[in-house]
């Protein structure tokens, strides 16, 4: 990993820091150990990590194409410009569907009317049933009468007859009262007749003819007869039933086919690109914007073949832009290259950042830090007790019997203003603090109280 003007940096604050302090030091007037300051060298215990360097691209381009044929009408976003989640970015025109919209509709008010039509109808048939329903009991409590006055007229009749017989009645008497008996006979075959009539569809064979079973239930029974006697005017409300549901599909379909003429954003983004202007006639299924998708970003960046086995999809992230102000942001990895790339000769790693801020935008320089989870201590030492700072390599001042002795050490990850040593010196070891460049190996020091 690449820390030279980093490092480079570092090297030249120690040094001078080094130099500022060896002047504000007391140094023995007779030329005796110089007086240091000294650190102990700590065991600590970091997060295991790694740190890489990458760059930021985003994650989804949504490319949004027109469903319909249509000539554009509103088209005010521009590229580069900051679109909401569900707002509109152009609307097209076309006459044919709303022509389509509009037959709709008014078939759906024709069917509408159609359908109270129908309704009026079966509520005059169920009212014609009870009319119907009346005159029947009305008919067959007329016969009723009827005949209970021929039974009367003929029992009247027979005593008239016997008084004939004894000389008490003329003959006149008995031809007029046979003369009433054969009306009310009459009356009696006239009103069968029209009970008759009047039962047509309200008999048994009727409800069996149907094929329905005749129920015992004198009330079902009359319900029975009602179905069978308007199942035309029924079938029709149905129908008109059927041609509402219909008109309101096609009326339906035809106000989605006008809504596709609208294209929204379904995501807050940037609009990437745009394919057409005002008047321009968009065609079906051509892309007409870009929106890139800016509430979740891709991270990439490479990972040597040492450190790639420890990272997997799901491994928690770190990321800062030094252009978006050194924010950090957390993130999960997503994809983990399944091969090297040769051009680099480490693996690539894609990981997701969701809902950075607006300054984060495509291209800019990422630091990403790998959370690896576990654990490791190592040897921790001050930044500033280090010297000649190279890349991942530096010398410190140990104090060994009073006495200056250089060492070599590889540097790790940084925390703060301290950084984790991986070889050169171990814990309980001291160090000069703040060292000065002038200190040789083996000269005399004594440590500041």
């Amino acid at each position: 990993m690449n820390h030279t003007l980093k490092a480079s940096g570092l090297c030249l604050l120690a040094a001078l820091a080094a130099q500022g302090c060896a002047k504000a030091g007391p140094e023995a007037a007779d030329g005796g150990p110089r007086v240091v300051r000294a650190f102990v060298v700590k065991e600590e215990e970091h997060e295991r990590s790694l740190e890489s360097y990458g760059t930021i691209t985003y994650k989804n381009n949504i490319e949004l194409s027109a469903a319909v044929e249509g000539t554009v009408e509103y088209f005010q976003v521009k590229e580069g410009e900051r679109v909401r989640a569900g707002q509109l970015l152009a609307r097209l025109k076309n006459m044919q569907l709303a022509l389509s919209r509009d037959r709709a509709a008014i078939e759906l008010e024709n069917a509408k009317t159609a359908l109270s039509l129908a309704e009026a109808r079966v509520k005059e048939a169920d009212l014609s049933m009870e009319a119907k329903f009346i005159a029947i009991d009305k008919a067959k409590l007329d016969l009723e009468q009827k005949r209970k006055n021929l039974a009367e007229a003929e029992r009247k009749l027979a005593d008239q007859v016997a008084l004939r017989d004894v000389g008490g009645v003329p003959d006149e008497t008995i031809r007029d009262m046979q003369t009433q008996i054969d009306s009310l006979k009459v009356q009696i075959r006239m009103s069968e007749q029209d009970l008759e009539s009047l039962m047509i569809g309200f008999r048994d064979k009727d409800l069996l003819a149907f094929g329905r079973a005749v129920p015992t239930d004198p009330e079902a029974k009359r319900r029975a007869f009602v179905e069978i006697n308007t199942i035309m005017v029924r079938a029709e409300l149905d129908a008109a039933r059927a041609r509402v549901r219909t008109s309101e599909m096609e009326l339906e379909s035809a106000n989605l086919a006008l809504g596709e003429l609208e294209i929204r954003s379904p995501v807050a983004g940037v609009v990437g690109a745009k394919y057409y202007e005002v008047g321009e006639r968009a065609k079906a299924s051509e892309k007409v914007v870009t929106i890139m998708d800016t509430e979740v970003v891709y991270a990439i960046f490479p990972v040597r073949e040492d450190d790639v086995g420890g990272i997997a999809r799901g491994t928690a992230v770190s990321m800062s832009v030094d252009a978006a102000g050194g924010a950090v942001y957390a993130g999960v990895v997503d994809v983990v290259s399944p091969s090297a790339d040769p051009s680099v000769g480490a693996f690539m790693v894609k990981a997701v950042v969701s809902r950075p801020d607006a300054r984060v935008k495509p291209g800019m320089f990422a630091r990403v830090t790998v959370l690896l989870g576990a654990k490791e201590s190592q040897p921790t030492v001050p930044i500033r007790c280090l010297l000649n700072r190279r890349e991942d390599k530096a010398t410190v001042q140990t104090i060994v019997g009073g006495k200056i002795v250089l060492k070599e050490v590889t540097l790790g990850k940084e925390y703060g203003q301290n950084v984790g040593i991986v070889s050169g010196i171990a814990a309980g070891e001291v160090l000069v603090e703040s060292p000065d460049p002038t200190l040789q190996e083996g000269s005399d020091v004594e440590i500041a109280r």
